[in-house]
């Protein structure tokens, strides 16, 4: 499976556009970037360890782990056991 990005591309510039508003109002309503392109990635693939999200949302895995342990303090994302998130 590509990256968001990359599928962005391959569907065009309006899906690029489409991407970078949707980051953008995530980081409105309080979200950093990489957590903004985490949970896009998140919605788009419904499930997902940190490794799978990391390289979905563009962002370094290393950084996937607070990302996502951010996500689901904040309420955006629910771990579901085994690995950690």
């Amino acid at each position: 499976m590509g990256t968001i990005e990359e599928a962005a591309v391959e569907l065009g510039s309006p899906a690029s556009e489409e991407f970078r508003r949707a980051v953008e109002t995530l980081e409105r309503v309080g979200l950093t970037r990489y957590e903004a392109q985490a949970y896009i990635a998140l919605v788009a693939r419904g499930v997902g360890d940190a490794t799978a999200i990391a390289q979905a949302a563009t962002i370094p895995r290393t950084s996937a782990y607070k990302v996502l342990d951010s996500l689901a303090a904040k309420g955006y994302a629910q771990p579901t056991g085994g690995k950690p998130i």
